[in-house]
C-alpha cells in the first residue's frame, strides 16, 4: 500500500508541454553516485508512453541504483499518463535499503531560452519504507544537487508529477508598440532637456 499525498499545483498556461514554442526535450537529473542528466526529446517515446508493464532491468526508461527503475511520461496533475498533459510524472521501483526515486530537477530544454525548472509538487505516492519527506521538495528547489527520497516498496512504484511555472514565449526581436512609444516618448524628454540647456 502507498502513502498518497499532494500538493499545491501550479502548471503551464493550459498549453500541452511537449508543443510548447521551442522546447527540444526534458531533462532528469537523478542522484544515486553524483548527478546523472537523462534528456529525452520533446516527442521521444519515453516521454509520451507510460511503460504498462512492471518496471525492471528490461522495461525502464532510465536506471539509478541497481535496481532503481524510472519511467517518466507526460501526464495530468494526478498522475495519469496523458501526452497532452501539462504536468510530467516519474515513477520509479525500488525495493532496496534506502530511498529510491531520488530526483534533483526536472527542467524544460529550450534553444535559447533560459533554464526552466519544474516549480510545483502537483501529487505523488511515496513508499512504505523509508520514505523522506523532508526530501520532497528538493525536486522544485533549483538545486539539481539536492534529491527526493521517495522511499522503497516491494510491491508498488514511488511517483512524483510535477507542474512548472507559466512560461513566456520566446522574445521575436520585435518590440511590442507600446515599448516603441514608451522609448519615443523618453527619447523626447531628452532631447527637451538638452533644448533648454
Amino acid at each position: 500500500m502507498l502513502l498518497l499525498l499532494a500538493t499545491a499545483a501550479g502548471s503551464l498556461s493550459a498549453a500541452p508541454i511537449r508543443t510548447l514554442p521551442g522546447l527540444t526535450g526534458v531533462t532528469f537529473y537523478e542522484l544515486t553516485s553524483g548527478v546523472t542528466a537523462f534528456t529525452y526529446g520533446n516527442n521521444a517515446t519515453a516521454m509520451t508512453t507510460r511503460l504498462s508493464s512492471g518496471l525492471n532491468g528490461g522495461t525502464n526508461d532510465f536506471i539509478g541504483a541497481p535496481g532503481e527503475f524510472y519511467d517518466v511520461f507526460y501526464s495530468d496533475a494526478n498522475g495519469t499518463p496523458n501526452i497532452n498533459g501539462e504536468y510530467i510524472s516519474i515513477e520509479a521501483y525500488y525495493a532496496g535499503n534506502g530511498a529510491g526515486l531520488n530526483i534533483g530537477e526536472v527542467e524544460l530544454v529550450f534553444g535559447v531560452n533560459p533554464i526552466q525548472y519544474a516549480t510545483s509538487v502537483a501529487s505523488f505516492s511515496a513508499g512504505l519504507n523509508n520514505y523522506l519527506p523532508g526530501n520532497l521538495n528538493f525536486i522544485i528547489d533549483g538545486n539539481i544537487n539536492t534529491a527526493t527520497g521517495m522511499g522503497s516498496d516491494t510491491e508498488n512504484n514511488m511517483r512524483v508529477t510535477v507542474g512548472f511555472a507559466p512560461i513566456e514565449p520566446p522574445p521575436t526581436g520585435v518590440p511590442e508598440p507600446s515599448t516603441w512609444m514608451l522609448g519615443l516618448a523618453g527619447l523626447a524628454g531628452v532631447f527637451a532637456m538638452r533644448r533648454r540647456q
